[in-house]
């Protein structure tokens, strides 16, 4: 049992390494977009972004590692404004998503880390 909950530990590591890389690829994105419209004199219209739960996170991730080429705004998007809007409050949906399943994932895998741990120490005493 406490070989199922070491390699739990060691996938949700892996998923997390994964959500915490694209993560910081959309959130510097963002920065570079938001430099772009100011060098434009283009204001943006921030739009309140929702909380999403834990499992639908997931699949944001997972959608953005499929398509992430879909979701990076690129110089040339900034001319179209409303689509710009648009694609700009998108990816910062897309930024507070990959937020909750890194922190769904952390929590995950310290809880299956310390569960591995416990079976092998109560192994260990029992033996």
């Amino acid at each position: 049992m406490g070989i199922a909950f070491a390699v739990l530990s060691v996938v949700a590591g892996l998923i997390l390494s994964l959500s915490r890389l694209y993560d910081l690829r959309i959130t510097s994105n963002i920065l570079l977009t938001r430099i772009r419209a100011e060098d434009n004199s283009i204001s943006i219209n921030e739009e309140n972004i929702l909380k999403s739960c834990f499992g639908r996170s997931l699949l944001v991730l997972f959608a953005v590692i499929w398509n992430y080429q879909n979701y990076e705004i690129k110089k040339g998007d900034i001319k179209n404004k409303e689509e710009f809007y648009c694609k700009f409050n998108e990816l910062r949906q897309k930024a507070s998503d990959l937020g909750v399943s890194t922190w769904g994932l952390v929590k995950w895998q310290t809880l299956s880390m310390l569960t591995a741990f416990l079976f092998f120490t109560l192994t260990l005493i029992l033996k």
